[in-house]
């Protein structure tokens, strides 16, 4: 996989503030603070250094390396933004998308609050998440170093090819099966994914 050259910015205060607020939520549920402290902010913090951005509002970034996706954490809301570019070229009918999903301009809009009942640990690929409604997710990895998938844009197929998409082939996805954890039990469970090595 392509290596993208690791860029270092100047961590800003609030950004920082924001991770507290990671720590803070983490710790609450459960986590030891080792755990959290070791872990989760410094692994946020990376991911940061690598493709953050922030403007004076208060807006914080994280952009894939092609432009396609984003995360942004702003006013206690955060948001995954998706290109349906690819997808129309896949048989995307955006009129069969169900309700709840956000089309603008060729752009797929996820939102939430943030709050500790969105965030999660997937341990089979060592990611911390953000989970949006729907199965879709935002993940970003616990070790950039060691991860070959360093942040993942997740999408729940289901939605997308009951509108017409063939999953199987979209340009720059990869549907995939991923073990993921219900009520203590190990289920695999498909997913589109769009995955970068940042290092």
């Amino acid at each position: 996989m392509k290596k993208y050259k690791k860029i270092f910015i100047a961590f800003p205060l609030a950004a920082l503030i924001v991770i507290a607020i990671f720590i803070g939520v983490f710790a609450s549920s459960g986590w030891t603070a080792d755990v959290v402290s070791a872990y989760s902010s410094k692994a946020f913090q990376s991911v940061y250094e690598y493709l953050g951005k922030s403007d004076e509002e208060g807006s914080y970034l994280i952009q894939s390396p092609d432009g396609e996706a984003s995360f942004t954490y702003k006013d206690s809301t955060v948001e995954m933004r998706i290109d349906l570019s690819p997808f129309l070229a896949a048989g995307l009918d955006i009129s069969l998308l169900p309700a709840g999903f956000v089309e603008e301009n060729g752009i797929l809009h996820f939102e939430a609050q943030y709050s500790r009942s969105i965030l999660g640990y997937h341990s089979a690929m060592g990611h911390f998440n953000i989970n949006f409604e729907n199965k879709n997710a935002f993940e970003w990895a616990q070790d950039i170093p060691a991860n070959e998938k360093d942040i993942v844009f997740s999408l729940n197929p289901e939605p997308f090819e009951a509108a017409g998409v063939d999953v199987d082939h979209i340009a720059g996805w990869v549907l995939g099966e991923v073990e993921m954890h219900e009520n203590g039990k190990k289920v695999n469970e498909f997913r589109l994914l769009k995955a970068f090595d940042l290092a």
